[in-house]
């Protein structure tokens, strides 16, 4: 099947994607896996994924309260930390 996307920003005009449906958990799995093996980061990063959640929880939010809802300025960046030596 396909699945469409419907993003609105601001006052401009909703924009519309398509994408064919796939299983993204078993694609990602296997890319973090190989990044423990290589030793290198994960994309996304976790900052992306920390974004990720903010914007989940305003889609539940703009559910509960039936209303759209802002999101406000980016998070502060955790410092990122090298990843430890691999054994």
């Amino acid at each position: 099947g396909e699945r469409t996307l419907e993003l609105t920003v601001g006052e401009r005009k909703p924009e519309r994607r398509r994408f064919k449906a796939q299983d993204q958990i078993a694609t990602e799995l296997a890319d973090f896996s190989e990044c423990i093996l290589d030793g290198r980061e994960p994309a996304p990063s976790g900052s992306d994924g920390l974004a990720d959640v903010r914007v989940i929880r305003a889609i539940y939010r703009s559910i509960d309260e039936r209303r759209p809802v802002r999101l406000g300025g980016a998070p502060p960046q955790p410092q990122e930390q090298p990843p430890p030596p691999m054994q």
